[in-house]
């Protein structure tokens, strides 16, 4: 049985068997039980396609090759905004 089926089979608010008992039956961490995944930010989408605009162009550089261009796209964006 998969973990989202384990996290299904969860009784909230039952007084019979308290969460942590049912977490521990069925083998799941209870923090996983509360967690609510946040959707990324429109800025982080737009972060995340320079940087795979930069891989595309040039998909031999490396991690910290592509991490000096995107920041030097950056400075340039943000003195042109200061500029203006």
């Amino acid at each position: 049985m998969t973990r989202s089926e384990r996290q299904k089979l969860i009784e909230w608010g039952t007084a019979a068997l308290p969460m942590s008992i049912q977490a521990d039956l069925l083998n799941v961490n209870r923090s996983s039980l509360y967690y609510r995944p946040v959707p990324p930010s429109e800025d982080e989408i737009q972060l995340k396609h320079r940087i795979d605009a930069i891989y595309t162009e040039t998909p031999f550089y490396g991690s910290r090759k592509i991490m000096r261009t995107f920041i030097s796209t950056i400075m340039q964006l943000l003195v042109n905004y200061v500029k203006d």
